[in-house]
């Protein structure tokens, strides 16, 4: 039951902090990759769907403890 509450905290703190962090991945990886220009914003885009990604996948696995708890005891 804890793990799956904490799942459901981190998507939801993850889902109101993507687009911040998309844009510092972004210049992480325009840093690591030593490109010349910034990211387009596709691609910045891109970066905070993957986010909103595993936002989902967080809060279905840490639903899906939770039920599985409740449904077990």
């Amino acid at each position: 039951m804890p793990l799956g509450l904490v799942f459901l905290l981190i998507a939801a703190v993850w889902f109101f902090v993507r687009k911040p962090i998309a844009m510092y991945q972004a210049v992480i990886l325009q840093r690591m990759l030593m490109l010349n220009g910034p990211l387009r914003a596709e691609q910045v885009r891109g970066l905070e769907m993957l986010g909103l990604f595993f936002c989902g996948v967080l809060s279905v696995g840490g639903l899906a403890l939770v039920i599985m708890n409740a449904f077990m005891r």
